[in-house]
């Protein structure tokens, strides 16, 4: 498989920073600029790693917040570790002591490491950590308080009180606002902030061009509006929902999506997501487009997830023939792989209602 990048003359890449308060949207514009080929850093992902079993902040929190916060599996419950920091300003300065600085450093590492010319890190506390001094520019993302609110007890399942204590414990948005470099406004729609994302990205002045060029006839890169009709017609003839090209806005606002195109045609594409280290191939769409090009597509999304700084890319093994999987080089899932924690693995598959034998995985060098 021949790969055309464009990137070559990459030193430095451009690092952007996007804050927003809780629920304001920020996950979906990190997500719409993944799609455009950005490396994106969910800082408060990356927050949660330092504190799993064994890693160093670990110890530092139980013996501060106490040992029964642990789970059965030993990790700590991040709910309840939750709930005693946003009742207490003094806790949480706490807690933000012990994990920023481990922070920090990965953050750097993460920046340094990059094969993109673009890295996005996503973080509610960039100017209140510093994090925002690694950043060449900043996005703030806003919405209504009524908006965050509803959207947190929809998508988090917390009580309208709990939700109106959490939106309480941050500052103030208009004081992200004050100082970010652009604003992207998310409670009118999935397709508006869609375009707002692109207006902020067209403004930076960068090439994230992204193309990876196969056999037979194939060319694969990230799903572009242009696209959204023929995805929406193939996804609509496999699916028992009828889906419009506007769904596609908000599809991408969860899913990293790669078409594969032959003569100007989509023809068949994957969805797929990526935790910084991990990524994880979803579904290729129509599941029945032939063993070719499936194969080529699933090449193509671990090209796209090593390019990304992920080091373990996992087919789910409904995807992949035990012996196919052997041959090409992918483990069990239920494999240790070096440097890679095995609670982050399992947390990963269990988003996804995946158990490690359930999986295939190989690592990325």
């Amino acid at each position: 498989m021949k790969y055309n990048w464009g990137m070559a003359d990459i030193q430095k890449p451009f690092v952007l920073g996007i804050t927003g308060n809780i629920a304001s949207g920020k996950s979906v514009v990190r997500q719409y600029l993944e799609n455009a080929g950005a490396l994106t850093i969910d800082a408060d992902l990356l927050a949660q790693e330092t504190y799993l079993p064994g890693n160093r902040a670990y110890q530092p929190i139980l013996d501060t917040f106490g040992t029964d916060l642990c789970l059965s599996d030993g990790q700590i419950n991040r709910g309840r570790l939750g709930r005693i920091v946003f009742r207490d300003p003094r806790a949480l300065e706490t807690l933000e002591g012990i994990i920023y600085p481990l922070l920090g450093g990965q953050l750097e590492k993460n920046i340094r490491e990059c094969k993109l010319p673009l890295v996005v890190i996503e973080a509610v506390n960039l100017f209140e950590s510093d994090t925002s001094l690694l950043c060449d520019r900043v996005w703030a993302v806003i919405a209504d308080d009524e908006v965050r609110k509803e959207r947190l007890m929809d998508t988090r399942g917390l009580e309208e009180a709990d939700a109106l204590q959490r939106i309480a414990a941050q500052p103030s948005q208009q004081e992200k606002i004050n100082r970010a470099d652009y604003v992207i406004h998310t409670d009118v729609s999935h397709q508006s902030t869609y375009d707002q994302t692109a207006t902020g990205l067209l403004g930076l002045g960068l090439d994230l061009t992204q193309t990876v060029l196969a056999g037979e006839g194939f060319e694969y890169r990230t799903l572009l509006p242009a696209d959204f009709a023929q995805a929406a017609e193939i996804l609509s003839r496999q699916s028992e929902e009828c889906y419009q090209a506007e769904d596609f806005y908000r599809l991408l606002g969860t899913h990293t999506i790669l078409a594969a195109v032959n003569d100007l045609e989509l023809t068949h594409f994957a969805f797929w997501k990526m935790d910084h280290h991990l990524a994880i191939l979803e579904s290729v769409w129509p599941s029945a487009c032939g063993d070719v090009a499936r194969t080529g597509l699933v090449n193509a999304v671990e090209h796209f997830a090593w390019l990304h700084g992920c080091q373990v890319f996992v087919v789910p093994e409904s995807y992949m023939k035990p012996a196919e999987a052997k041959s090409a080089g992918f483990l069990p899932g239920s494999d240790e792989i070096p440097g890679i924690h095995p609670l982050a693995l399992n947390n990963f598959l269990r988003k996804h209602g995946l158990m490690p034998g359930e999986v295939f995985q190989r690592p990325l060098q």
